[in-house]
């Protein structure tokens, strides 16, 4: 079921116990994930490590992104290969949609900690259904930010544990309070709380070359983090599927006219006798006349520029 929005100051999933035939009390997380999955094994499941599904499906998808930002470039550095048939199942199951919010909350996730994705992916062969399981009980705050958009999306998630003698049936999670733990954090004051000064700065003072440019790849930088979702969020009581669709829009906007804009700026370089003057080298000097040339012709920001030298430059 998809829903509009959560309430945020409880969240209760029902578990999967599973029985082994011998007692589970000492199992560590490892084992517990490996019985998990034979169970599901078992039941003519397929069953996919979570921990998998960013690196995999960037390095699948990197033809179809419009944009490789520094973050995709990083993710590609790290992951080098991808397993084909692990990336053809997700796309068979889930489609594009779905696998692009993943992606894109897997990013916002990251800021927090890392991807936040859930242990394992459980495909039912007859159904064509998928299922996200949690088996560590002791969620972060990167899970539970991707746990509470994953149910606004719809998105089937489960804990399943081995059964003990002290288990619950039940996983509760108060993701307000997470989000309230969160902005107490020195990353949320460095994040959040900066950038609204830098912004504030930026218009008061408007010394900066084509400030109003930096102002706005500063405020492309907040759909790319989950803080501006999280102060609302936690402020309003409520997680809604507006506001992480209307995030993910900005998101890929902001990547589309950054092609546009890379595409113009290839196109009239190449044909501008004064950039090509400037030469091919990589030393300091040439790098900054050409950047100088680049912000001054184009009439962008520092961060911008700099994020384009480093991608094309």
């Amino acid at each position: 079921m998809i829903l509009e929005k959560i309430e945020l100051d409880n969240i209760s999933l029902d578990k999967n116990l599973v029985e082994v035939g011998f007692p589970a009390d000492e199992l560590d997380i490892f084992a517990e994930k490996k019985l998990i999955e034979q169970h599901y094994k078992s039941l003519d499941y397929i069953v996919l490590n979570g921990e998998d599904f960013e690196s995999n499906m960037v390095f699948f998808l990197k033809d179809e992104f419009s944009y490789i930002d520094p973050y995709i470039k990083v993710k590609l550095g790290k992951s080098k290969r991808c397993d084909e048939d692990y990336a053809k199942l997700m796309i068979d199951y889930m489609g594009y949609e779905t696998l692009n919010h993943l992606l894109y909350l897997c990013r916002l996730c990251s800021y927090l900690g890392g991807p936040g994705f859930p242990d394992l992916i459980v495909l039912n062969k007859k159904s064509k259904q998928f299922v996200l399981v949690f088996v560590k009980e002791d969620l972060l705050i990167e899970n539970i930010f991707f746990l509470t958009v994953a149910k606004l999306l719809g998105i089937s998630i489960i804990p399943a544990n081995i059964k003990k003698d002290d288990s619950k049936s039940s996983l509760e999670i108060n993701p307000k309070e997470a989000l309230e733990n969160e902005m107490k954090k020195e990353r949320f004051e460095k994040y959040a709380t900066y950038l609204e000064y830098y912004v504030h700065k930026l218009k008061t003072e408007r010394k900066m070359i084509n400030f109003q440019d930096e102002v706005e790849f500063t405020r492309e930088l907040v759909y790319k983090m989950p803080f501006l979702l999280i102060r609302k969020w936690h402020k309003e009581g409520k997680a809604t599927k507006e506001d992480f669709i209307t995030s993910y829009e900005e998101f890929q906007s902001s990547l589309t006219n950054m092609l546009i804009l890379i595409n113009t700026i290839k196109d009239q370089t190449s044909k501008d006798p004064i950039f090509i003057a400037l030469g091919k080298a990589k030393d300091e000097t040439t790098v900054k006349n050409k950047y100088e040339y680049i912000m001054n012709k184009f009439g962008l920001g520092e961060s911008r520029t700099k994020e384009i030298m480093e991608l094309f430059i």
